[in-house]
């Protein structure tokens, strides 16, 4: 027979932290005098070993969000980060060594 362990308290669960975390990420561009929202406050979050897919339209966001991701393009707002990085405010210096990465 096996032994089986109850757990009622959450505490015991143990969540690793995701190797990306993307939160409340806005994405505009300028064009012609008025703001586009390519992103809107879109919330992402992978841990180590998952397989993500992005699908959608031509125009929805997906190369604007793998930009960010990438260290490319700065979002408007939002947080975005890495293995417990965050690329707000890195150098020119710092993003070409997360690119690398």
């Amino acid at each position: 027979m096996s032994a089986v362990t109850d757990v009622t308290d959450v505490t015991d669960v143990v969540v690793a932290a995701p190797l990306l975390d993307v939160q409340g990420l806005v994405i505009e561009y300028d064009t012609g005098g008025y703001p586009v929202r390519a992103l809107d406050g879109f919330d992402l979050q992978v841990h180590a070993g998952e397989l993500v897919v992005l699908l959608g339209p031509s125009g929805c966001g997906k190369t604007s969000l793998l930009s960010a991701v990438g260290g490319i393009l700065r979002p408007t707002a939002g947080h975005i980060g890495f293995a417990g990085q965050s690329l707000e405010g890195l150098s020119g210096s710092a993003l070409a060594a997360y690119r690398q990465q």
